[in-house]
């Protein structure tokens, strides 16, 4: 899947304040989420994927750009930064 990514979040204030492991998350999490911005987090895989070791606590400091529920994520701004909004009912990617 091809997807968007906004080069000026190396501007933004929030992004440029976390620390490296922050940022390889977050980046990691939105080329791997679905169209909607969900991912299931297996934290095995991601560890593997990442080198990062605290996998949860990495994901969880990211509380200001995602929802958590149990293991699953949503990145909040995903369908704005995707280009996928609005939502048009007649698109049934949507």
């Amino acid at each position: 899947m091809v997807k968007f990514t906004n080069s000026n979040k190396w501007d933004d204030v929030w992004f440029s304040q976390l620390t490296m492991e922050q940022k390889v998350m977050f980046i990691y999490l939105c080329d791997i989420c679905d169209i909607a911005g969900f991912y299931e987090v297996n934290e095995r895989l991601v560890s593997l994927r990442t080198g990062i070791e605290d996998v949860r606590g990495a994901v969880e400091s990211l509380s200001k750009a995602i929802i958590i529920k149990g293991n699953w994520i949503w990145i909040k701004k995903h369908l704005k930064h995707q280009r996928n909004l609005p939502i048009n009912i007649r698109n049934g990617a949507h």
